[in-house]
């Protein structure tokens, strides 16, 4: 087992469709487009699509999204974070590596955490660090 993280750092922005809920909460299809780098020097576009639930509070309490990152050289990963009970604007969550193909493919299985950050105009930041699972 490796102790050394892989490291992703993504980049973009967030655009959707936002419903009102009836409790006051929010239901948030959205779509990321983004780009990204890693700890081995990769770079490619990202995308990002889900639907977030909020509670009254802007708590995210649901959520259910695909990631996916494409290399120039035609290497993908994709991954379906995990995230709840955190404020919309900025929280941490986790994920697993489901899908990896070329340069990714070694990572297949990784497990990681994530901290992202948003701006009121819906760009982000997110930074996320993995490690083996097994």
């Amino acid at each position: 087992m490796s102790n050394e993280a892989y490291k992703i750092k993504i980049m973009g922005k967030f655009d959707g469709e936002t419903v009102k809920l009836p409790n006051e909460g929010t239901f948030n299809m959205f779509t990321a487009n983004a780009a990204f780098s890693d700890s081995d020097g990769n770079f490619g576009d990202a995308i990002g699509r889900g639907v977030r639930e909020t509670d009254k509070n802007n708590k995210i309490i649901n959520l259910y999204v695909v990631l996916i990152f494409d290399a120039p050289d035609g290497s993908k990963m994709m991954v379906r974070p995990v995230r709840t009970e955190s404020d919309i604007k900025a929280g941490t969550g986790s994920f697993d590596i489901l899908y990896a193909t070329g340069v990714f493919s070694k990572y297949l299985g990784y497990s990681c955490k994530y901290g992202i950050t948003t701006t009121k105009s819906g760009s982000f930041i997110q930074e996320n660090i993995c490690k083996e699972t097994k």
